[in-house]
């Protein structure tokens, strides 16, 4: 309701589970049984004029933090391609977007065993915040780039599939160095900003995120 009629292409990050629902699974969502709920979403996002919007669904399944965790990556891809195709029915226009956390995460070492075919993504997403490792120096800036699933690594993949690549959430945190994140470091952005620049044609979107 709040975003009625925008004007702008909006980014929804939208749980593949829902919280606190007993019972939920993947497997049941891989098996179809939430299919209803889906064309529901579809027809409801467009009721409000949202029906091109972009979707980050399950975003940072690779990580072990949220419950659609692809620990079983073929039983993920089901459950994505099930949504998918239900929310298409009556919203063809919505836009999926992959969303990935950057670096080797505990919930699936490859995230690309979870990829669920080029005809149901519209983009790749990948999160990447001034942690693990922070960017405090050269040599961290440079592990976030070039380091196993860095941020070249999502650019070279999105290219791979014919996708451009989204950087949904990016920012500084405010842990210190000593917990993993870079504080304070406001040398974080100029960092990033050649990164976009140099890349801007093969760019969907880039949002900063603060409060974390």
């Amino acid at each position: 309701q709040k975003w009625r009629g925008s004007p702008y292409t909006m980014s929804f990050g939208v749980a593949m589970l829902p919280s606190n629902v007993p019972g939920v699974s993947l497997a049941a969502c891989a098996a179809g049984s939430y299919n209803s709920y889906w064309q529901q979403f579809g027809s409801v996002i467009s009721s409000y004029g949202l029906g091109n919007s972009i979707i980050r669904l399950g975003w940072e399944f690779n990580g072990n933090w949220y419950p659609w965790t692809a620990s079983n990556p073929a039983t993920w891809v089901k459950c994505w391609q099930q949504i998918v195709t239900s929310a298409r029915s009556t919203a063809p226009n919505l836009q999926w977007n992959w969303n990935v956390n950057r670096g080797v995460s505990a919930g699936l070492a490859d995230p690309t065993q979870a990829y669920p075919g080029d005809s149901y993504v519209s983009m790749i997403g990948v999160d990447s915040y001034d942690w693990w490792p922070a960017a405090t120096t050269a040599a961290g800036w440079n592990l976030q780039l070039n380091q196993p699933q860095g941020l070249n690594y999502w650019l070279s993949f999105a290219e791979a599939h014919g996708k451009k690549l989204a950087v949904p959430e990016w920012g500084s945190v405010s842990t210190s160095i000593s917990s993993g994140g870079g504080g304070d470091d406001p040398a974080y952005v100029p960092d990033m900003k050649p990164f976009f620049s140099a890349n801007a044609s093969n760019l969907a979107y880039e949002a900063n995120l603060q409060g974390i």
